[in-house]
């Protein structure tokens, strides 16, 4: 952008040398003010997109960390799950005879109520 300031500049001073118009030179000053606001324009744009990468970087690099801590909870409900005996209701025998004393007791009621 600066390159093509200096190139509109030493433009303009080879145009003045052959005569420019007021009108011509009130668009000239419009163009070179409506670039200098772009180039702040992008100026913070490029600001901005530099804190994002910052941003993102401290993000990606604290991601390695919280892995490292998931992996060890992983571990510890291993070890924990290995250690942990089902209960005495959690018979798959226990839950067979429910089901079976369900459907008989069913049954026999609804001889009794016939």
């Amino acid at each position: 952008m600066k390159k093509l300031l200096l190139i509109l500049l030493v433009s303009c001073s080879f145009l003045s040398s052959q005569g420019l118009s007021d009108e011509d030179m009130v668009k000239l000053a419009a163009a070179l003010k409506q670039q200098k606001e772009l180039i702040a324009a992008y100026e913070v744009q490029v600001a901005n997109y530099e804190e994002k990468v910052a941003a993102d970087s401290v993000v990606i690099s604290n991601q390695g960390i919280l892995i490292v801590g998931l992996e060890e909870q992983v571990e510890n409900y291993k070890k924990y799950s290995k250690n942990v005996k089902p209960s005495w209701y959690e018979n798959k025998w226990l839950y067979y005879s429910y089901g079976v004393l369900t459907v008989v007791g069913n049954i026999w009621l609804y001889d009794k109520v016939k």
